[in-house]
């Protein structure tokens, strides 16, 4: 039988890898929000002359091209380390950057 530190302790990391989790999110959802509308007013504004990109416009934009673009996920995904879930959460505030990063390159040569 556990004792009560053992079963805190478990709590805790629970508590701390949903805490994570959420923050994780939040900051993906928030930033993947930024770089949509940077580059909305870098190349579709500024070429159409459509009205700047709110918040609620730049999600169903973002579900529009999620679902015309999905992928078919394995029918056995891998089992993850906590490092590699991890690794993978980061990356979901990566890859905006990288696309802002090359968006910004292109924004220059025009």
């Amino acid at each position: 039988m556990a004792d009560d530190n053992e079963i805190w302790d478990a709590f805790m990391g629970c508590v701390g890898t949903t805490l994570l989790f959420v923050a994780t999110m939040t900051a993906a959802i928030l930033l993947n929000w930024s770089v949509l509308t940077i580059l909305w007013r870098w190349f579709i504004q500024s070429s159409f002359c459509l009205p700047h990109l709110r918040l609620a416009r730049a999600i169903g934009i973002a579900l529009v091209v999620r679902y015309l673009t999905h992928q078919i996920p394995d029918s056995d995904p891998p089992k993850r380390s906590r490092t590699e879930k991890y690794v993978r959460s980061m990356l979901l505030t990566a890859s905006p950057l990288a696309a802002l990063g090359m968006g910004w390159v292109v924004h220059l040569a025009i």
